[in-house]
């Protein structure tokens, strides 16, 4: 009877790593894509910039 709790508390704590593996994988994949989103957004930006800097010269 004891090997049956054991087994069971084990495949408790095995179903529990997995599940916690998987969401911090959704996490970095969700992150990756922010991360590359705010970096065309610099660029956009930098852009929006130059076009300002253009108009001041034209001024």
């Amino acid at each position: 009877m004891e090997i049956v709790l054991i087994i069971a508390v084990t495949l408790a704590l095995l179903a529990g790593i997995t599940a916690y593996e998987a969401r911090r994988r959704q996490q970095r994949t969700v992150r990756g894509d922010g991360s590359a989103a705010a970096v065309g957004g610099g660029h956009g930006d930098g852009g929006g910039g130059s076009a300002d800097g253009g108009g001041g010269g034209d001024s």
